[in-house]
């Protein structure tokens, strides 16, 4: 039987991670940190992840119950799709959450994606939405 790595070893495994995200891609994970206090709020991101056999790029985020339902988290996540779409160029972004996570559903669909399909995530239903660049118009449609 292999053994499980220890917390330390597996935190270790995900900065690590994250690091090499950052370097081969040019995004990544963020800290949030609240401007008062320096208090954690969370983190949210941009990342590749491999989901529903297709190498996607993710906008995701966790943030702290006590920032819940203050607008905070439908701003980092309308934010995060802006970088992607028009500051990085990427085609589309995803996002996905379970079907009972109702708060991240409307944060998902305040922020301009779209429910796409039902997807199975980590042997677990899961919601998935997308959004797409903007088209830009040509000179003749002007």
């Amino acid at each position: 039987m292999a053994r499980r790595a220890d917390p330390a070893e597996r935190v270790a495994a995900f900065v690590t991670r994250q690091i090499e995200h950052w370097e081969r891609y040019g995004f990544g994970i963020y800290v949030l940190r609240d401007p008062q206090d320096g208090a954690f709020v969370g983190y949210a991101g941009i990342l590749h992840i491999f989901v529903a056999g297709v190498d996607e790029i993710e906008i995701m985020y966790g943030i702290h119950a006590k920032y819940w339902n203050k607008g905070l988290t439908t701003e980092f996540a309308r934010e995060l799709k802006t970088l992607a779409l028009e500051g990085l160029g990427l085609p589309n972004v995803v996002a996905f959450t379970l079907p009972t996570n109702i708060g991240s559903q409307r944060v998902m669909q305040k922020s301009g994606l779209a429910y796409e399909r039902d997807i199975e995530w980590k042997g677990l239903p899961h919601v998935f939405y997308r959004a797409l660049r903007p088209v830009e118009r040509s000179a003749a449609e002007n």
